[in-house]
């Protein structure tokens, strides 16, 4: 079975203790990724600042406050395993678990970070494929683009999901999401998120995939798009989102399933 150390995403982005919530930001922006890891001197994590808790930041103040430190907002969502750890036993306490996963050697020192793609890239390329049907979040958060983009974050933030659907017209033609948050951030538009539409900031065309679509074409697409959830159409009918984490656990059972088939099958 593979070790985490070769799928493991190296030189994780660290930040230290004293360090502003600006420069984390900065930091997650100019290395486009969703976290950034606080360290001690001794490169050892003390907390992790994600764009989750940006977003709680947001729906609770509508602005990230100029005076914090990433001390002040950070959280300890993540665990470290070591770089034998196998994928398969990793993934599945990253899911049961809800957290995310820092390689680290024995003294605690960060080697690395294993994020949701990363696993999906490797499960893509090396498991069998499945039908994603059971997988789809059949409520999908909306919002028409004529609203501000605090009533996103807040809807996000009450529903404990990761993106919001935009709509004009009530038909879906676009996609808010935490990552959009850093990119209005990065910009210094601290007002916008009260003052701008969802029209002038959602991603647009929105990325899909028809209903019926299987596990490996799903994560294809999301990988190649480099996008974390795909809304899933029966037609012109939005019938849901599957998310990284979706195929990812999805992929988990389907292994897990044939090696208890396996083992049946030995026993008779």
């Amino acid at each position: 079975m593979t070790n985490i150390s070769s799928i493991m995403s190296k030189d994780p982005i660290c930040a230290n203790e004293d360090s502003t919530i600006s420069f984390a930001i900065a930091l997650m922006v100019k290395h486009s990724v969703g976290s950034v890891f606080i360290v001690n001197n001794d490169s050892v994590p003390h907390g992790i600042l994600t764009e989750r808790e940006l977003l709680s930041e947001i729906a609770a103040h509508s602005r990230v406050r100029g005076t914090l430190s990433v001390t002040d907002i950070m959280s300890r969502s993540f665990i470290l395993i070591t770089p034998m750890t196998k994928v398969r036993d990793s993934a599945r306490r990253m899911l049961d678990e809800k957290v995310r996963l820092a390689v680290a050697k024995k003294s605690g020192k960060l080697m690395g970070v294993v994020t949701t793609t990363d696993f999906l890239r490797f499960f893509n390329s090396t498991a069998k494929d499945y039908a994603i049907e059971d997988a789809i979040h059949k409520k999908v958060a909306t919002l028409e683009s004529s609203r501000p983009v605090v009533d996103a974050i807040k809807l996000m933030e009450e529903k404990r999901v990761g993106s919001v659907i935009v709509t004009r017209a009530a038909l879906p033609f676009g996609i808010i999401s935490e990552r959009d948050l850093l990119r209005i951030l990065s910009k210094g538009r601290k007002k916008d998120f009260g003052s701008v539409t969802l029209e002038r900031v959602a991603t647009q065309p929105l990325i899909s995939a028809p209903y019926g679509v299987m596990a490996r074409e799903a994560s294809s697409i999301m990988l190649a798009r480099k996008i974390k959830r795909l809304p899933i159409f029966k037609g012109d009918k939005l019938i849901g989102v599957v998310t990284t984490k979706d195929l990812v656990r999805g992929y988990c059972a389907s292994i897990q399933s044939r090696l208890v088939k396996t083992e049946v099958m030995k026993i008779r």
